[in-house]
């Protein structure tokens, strides 16, 4: 029986990819490098802003560039970020079900925490955890695996939700029961061929997946 959720942020339950785009686009006028189109950005979005911002401006100026970044982005995030569709009734809808709620991103702490409290969803989770708390970000399992032990919960009762290909694979690093969506930058094929078994438009759809699926042992 699944008691937590844990979701990813970005394309899970957040539309912050105006903010990255123009955050990145601003470090690139600042070095004097080419813009670069949102679609390419938002691909590479996932593993960390370190990784990130040295995928653009390279690894010989990430030093330099990562606190002119990071200054900007906690602006930016505050008028380039949204719920997704549905995303803020889902969770509504899943707390007052009697799920209990946590965030598994690999978005730093800081920035994890600027955007949900600008769109005062912070409340609905219990443990929010970020991949720089962590030696190894996603798609190693070790925050789904701290969440386990600070939520005192078996893995069997743990559900993760997320968007992209290092999602899943955290998912089955883990050992965790995994639903993907459609709503960040990789399309169901490569969702699919990634593991993921169980694939939703969005998290809109989760409360009846649940619900259609309750006492049901969900994939792994």
């Amino acid at each position: 029986m699944i008691k937590v959720i844990a979701f990813d942020l970005d394309g899970t339950l957040i539309n912050a990819y105006p903010a990255v785009e123009e955050s990145i686009n601003f470090l690139m006028r600042t070095f004097g490098l080419p813009i670069v189109d949102g679609d390419v950005i938002k691909r590479t979005v996932g593993l960390g802003d370190r990784n990130l911002v040295e995928a653009f401006v390279g690894p010989g100026r990430i030093e330099q560039a990562m606190p002119i970044y990071r200054e900007y982005h906690a602006q930016a995030l505050l008028r380039g970020s949204s719920f997704l569709p549905g995303a803020l009734e889902t969770l509504k809808e899943l707390k007052t079900q009697g799920y209990r709620m946590a965030i598994a991103s690999n978005r730093p702490k800081r920035f994890s925490m600027i955007v949900m409290e600008h769109l005062g969803m912070a409340h609905f989770f219990e443990r929010i955890l970020c991949g720089d708390e962590f030696e190894r970000g996603k798609p190693y399992p070790d925050i789904l695996f701290q969440l386990i032990r600070e939520m005192a919960i078996a893995k069997e009762e743990l559900l993760y939700v997320g968007d992209m290909d290092v999602d899943v694979q955290t998912g089955k690093n883990a050992g965790v029961a995994m639903v993907a969506v459609l709503t960040g930058s990789c399309s169901r094929e490569e969702l699919f061929s990634n593991g993921a078994r169980m694939i939703l438009n969005g998290v809109s759809e989760l409360p009846a997946f649940l619900g259609k699926n309750a006492g049901c042992a969900l994939k792994i």
